[in-house]
């Protein structure tokens, strides 16, 4: 039985048997492979550049955070004190109530969400307290350096004492009467409104903004 093929198929096949048949000069070697050269160049060159976008996709991800909110009662005429030794900022604001609210923000640089949240677990914020006396301590991995911890704390306006310890971070302060004493190894301290005595102590690479205040400044 007889298979017929259609013309195009037929010249196809002729030139196959052409060029695999007849001797391959150099000339003729250059020419057939000169196409596929292009297209494996072609391909390399796209391959290359996915890879690069997608890289620079992964780089360029917005961070993951996720925000925590304690809030208890806390009367004025206490104290508080609060240390962390993650990277990271913390401010403290006075206000006119007889609570005392946290407001913390982890932001995670350059990782996946999985990667983030596993990492948020080892993170603690532990918060103790009486209507006179708190303590607040943030705690996690260390050498951490694409994970920060940015805390707002707001307290009694009026008389109430607070003890600052950061290892890395900046420390602002505004509107509150009381006893103020903040140590910073790494970070610079700005003071707003501020009635009392502070002590205020920061690291080698900080310096100190001062504002509206009546302060007692130690070194």
């Amino acid at each position: 039985m007889a298979i017929r093929l259609s013309p195009r198929r037929s010249a196809c096949i002729r030139v196959i048997r052409v060029l695999f048949a007849a001797p391959v000069t150099d000339v003729v070697r250059a020419r057939m492979f000169r196409p596929f050269k292009k297209l494996v160049l072609l391909s390399f060159l796209f391959h290359l550049t996915l890879h690069a976008s997608e890289a620079a996709g992964q780089d360029s991800q917005s961070p993951y955070t996720e925000r925590v909110r304690k809030e208890f009662k806390f009367y004025p005429g206490g104290k508080i004190q609060i240390t962390s030794g993650l990277p990271g900022n913390l401010k403290v604001v006075g206000w006119q109530r007889a609570s005392a609210v946290l407001e913390a923000e982890k932001v995670f640089y350059h990782m996946t969400p999985e990667d983030a949240k596993q990492l948020s677990k080892q993170i603690s914020i532990q918060v103790r307290y009486t209507q006179i006396a708190a303590t607040i301590r943030t705690s996690g991995p260390q050498q951490q350096a694409n994970v920060e911890m940015n805390t707002t704390v707001y307290v009694p306006k009026d008389k109430t004492d607070l003890k600052i310890g950061l290892d890395h971070g900046d420390f602002s302060i505004d509107s509150v009467n009381g006893w103020v004493e903040a140590t910073l190894r790494e970070g610079s301290i700005e003071v707003k409104s501020v009635s009392g005595v502070s002590a205020l102590t920061a690291g080698i690479f900080g310096g100190s903004a001062v504002g509206n205040q009546e302060r007692e400044l130690y070194s």
